[in-house]
């Protein structure tokens, strides 16, 4: 006898999962579909901005975090393929045996056509990345992990950085280092985007991929959960299941929650886009423009960003 499900979530990802939680609060019962046999553990890390907190709190699972102080829908509503940003960035993990000794916090470097940063994540692990500009000159820079830490580390000592931070980045394991095409979602295709239709709707990624400047994917993802969470419970929670009736409510829902998604996605995919393209641009004008007047502004905006509530359950 063939299985009814009333609500199905495609992808076991961050907003997936997520999601399935939040309707799990409400009472609601739904089936994952993953393609993977097990979790996905791709990555090395996400930025946790307070209005990811914020999700986490109204999903029930933020205090439990804070004591460790730490495409298949997209295809079917017609969404367009994802937008190349023109840059590439590498991504690495250096873990090491005893504690590495570096301070708690975040540095970065930007302007020259790079964008680079290290991250400490334990007292036994970095994160460091770079993302930079494609040109005929670094063209096959992501064809091996040795060529990639070469390029990491000569930006670096270009932009004379201790050797302290060199040797970290050398010393990644060849597993711990990749490189990947930054792309995003465009703006422009978003405004008049399907992005609920029937009883389908998208979410994560698969809604609002964007380039990390700003640090708002998984946060958007987590704030994506609650309201789409929020919208189907409302619809369903003390109504009469298995009628048309329900299934218009259902379509409601969705309508409703692609509708609260829609700009917030387009604004933080732009201003994200607009970010990058200050931080990582080589023209003399725009870089006289970044380092006299638009480092307080760019500050501005991840913290008005980052400052959104995506409401309750």
């Amino acid at each position: 006898m063939e299985a009814i499900e009333d609500i199905v979530i495609v992808g076991g990802g961050l907003a997936g999962l997520a999601t399935a939680l939040g309707l799990h609060r409400k009472g609601i019962k739904c089936l994952i579909l993953e393609s993977s046999p097990d979790l996905r553990t791709s990555g090395f890390g996400l930025t946790m901005w307070t209005n990811a907190w914020r999700a986490m709190d109204a999903l029930g699972i933020g205090d439990k975090l804070r004591e460790h102080h730490v495409l298949v829908v997209a295809k079917y509503l017609g969404l367009k393929k994802l937008s190349f940003s023109g840059r590439l960035a590498t991504r690495g993990l250096t873990e090491y045996e005893t504690e590495h000794g570096f301070q708690p916090g975040f540095f970065q470097i930007i302007g020259g056509g790079h964008r680079a940063g290290v991250i400490t994540c334990s007292d036994k692990s970095v994160y460091w990345f770079l993302t930079w500009i494609t040109s005929e000159e670094n063209k096959n820079v992501d064809q091996s992990v040795e060529k990639m830490k070469d390029y990491v580390i000569g930006n670096l000592k270009h932009a004379n950085k201790s050797e302290e931070t060199l040797e970290l980045i050398d010393r990644s394991e060849m597993g711990n280092v990749i490189s990947t095409p930054l792309k995003y979602r465009s703006p422009f295709s978003l405004m008049f985007a399907k992005i609920a239709e029937d009883n389908v709707c998208v979410a994560g990624d698969a809604l609002h991929a964007t380039t990390p400047e700003i640090g708002q994917g998984g946060c958007m993802a987590l704030e994506d959960s609650v309201v789409l969470a929020r919208c189907l419970s409302e619809a369903i929670i003390g109504s009469k299941r298995g009628c048309d009736e329900e299934y218009e409510r259902i379509q409601g829902a969705l309508e409703k929650y692609a509708k609260e998604r829609r700009w917030r996605s387009i604004k933080v995919i732009t201003l994200s886009y607009i970010v990058g393209f200050i931080q990582q641009s080589a023209n003399p004008f725009v870089s006289f423009l970044r380092e006299r007047l638009l480092a307080r502004v760019i500050a501005n905006v991840y913290i008005n960003f980052s400052n959104y509530d995506c409401g309750k359950l």
